[in-house]
């Protein structure tokens, strides 16, 4: 039995390091790194870092204010060497908004996958839809909570540092206080 419990705990650590972070600066800590990562459009205003609110008080992004647009908050650019095959991105969100997130992940000819948030209370599995939206609301109950998007069978993401990787968008004309951290690839 314990031979089994061994290889168990390797199996599950072998598992956990081979997260990367998805683009430079996406834990948040190194900010300037992080908006180095970013397209020409660079970081809307309401969106900041957030020192010691992230996971294990560690830095965070901020998102606290009401948008007039749905807009892109931030669209990086692929900064760091990804998996030849993403599995999944991740990421940790906490706080409250009255309209949820957007997220899109780039191909190679520009275009995008969507992947919709909606309603956002606890550890949610996300597959991509056809279209953005912002349809439902985040409560996590002042606790971080994991989104994970299923990026199995997309075999065209963006790769190349040169070009858009990943987008975080949110809707119009509502209040948010977000915290996001620790976006991540596997």
């Amino acid at each position: 039995m314990k031979k089994t419990l061994v290889v168990l705990a390797l199996g599950t650590l072998s598992f956990a390091t081979a997260q990367t972070n998805a683009f430079k600066g996406s834990d948040f800590e190194n900010f300037k790194d992080f908006t180095e990562s970013l397209n020409h459009y660079g970081l809307k205003s309401y969106a900041t870092q957030d020192a010691g609110k992230g996971m294990g008080n560690s830095a965070a992004l901020k998102i606290e204010g009401t948008p007039s647009g749905n807009d892109y908050v931030f669209t990086s650019n692929a900064t760091e060497t990804l998996p030849a095959n993403i599995k999944e991105i991740t990421f940790m969100v906490k706080g409250k908004a009255d309209k949820s997130l957007s997220i899109n992940l780039y191909k190679t000819d520009g275009s995008s996958y969507k992947f919709n948030i909606g309603d956002l209370k606890a550890d949610s599995k996300i597959s991509q839809s056809d279209n953005n939206n912002y349809n439902g609301m985040i409560d996590t109950g002042e606790k971080y909570v994991k989104v994970t998007l299923d990026c199995s069978g997309l075999t065209d993401i963006n790769k190349s540092s040169s070009n858009n990787f990943l987008a975080i968008k949110v809707g119009k004309e509502v209040k948010y206080n977000l915290d996001i951290d620790d976006i991540k690839v596997n």
